[in-house]
């Protein structure tokens, strides 16, 4: 037996004829790429500002706490100077310079200035949401800046229910920062 082989000659096309019916799905395909990824925008745009609504929600909460921190501060401060002067059996400290190192320690605990600073992140962060143009990069070094407040705040408060809200600062950070990975 022998096979016959049956070669078949593809039909030509006319290129000027067949570009309107491609060029009118080429755009139907185009413009339904642009309308999901402005919906998926409006998606992450509502995300990222409920997540920074919840940030100033927890900042306005460990801001609260700065005067009852650094009058616990200055307490035990106090009290461990005026025990190590007991202990050398010093004289009578000198109220007013005591008063004056505790304040000097005091100080360093003091986060008003990264309070601050993350309020202005999150204006920021409301702006570069509504602004037109590509965002992802300049987010994500707000994000960096973000982070780096809540980490000194961290470290300045001492306090747990500061440290309880640093930590779910981070948390929130940390979602917006896996939210922008997505953005351009």
């Amino acid at each position: 037996l022998t096979k016959e082989w049956v070669v078949q000659t593809p039909p030509s096309i006319d290129a000027d004829s067949s570009w309107l019916p491609f060029e009118a799905a080429l755009q139907g395909a185009l413009d339904s790429m642009v309308a999901m990824r402005e919906r998926e925008g409006a998606n992450i745009s509502r995300d990222l500002l409920s997540r920074a609504d919840k940030m100033a929600a927890l900042v306005e909460s460990i801001a609260s706490r700065k005067e009852i921190i650094v009058q616990a501060y200055e307490e035990r401060l106090e009290k461990k100077i005026l025990a190590l002067m007991d202990k050398v059996q010093a004289a009578v400290p000198d109220e007013d310079r005591l008063l004056q190192e505790v304040a000097i320690y005091s100080d360093k605990v003091d986060f008003t200035e990264e309070v601050v600073r993350f309020r202005s992140h999150l204006n920021q962060l409301h702006a570069m949401l509504q602004s037109p143009g590509e965002v992802g990069r300049k987010l994500d070094f707000l994000i960096q800046e973000m982070n780096r407040e809540t980490n000194t705040i961290g470290s300045k408060a001492g306090d747990l229910a500061v440290t309880e809200a640093v930590l779910q600062l981070k948390n929130e950070i940390e979602k917006i920062r896996e939210q922008v990975q997505n953005i351009e």
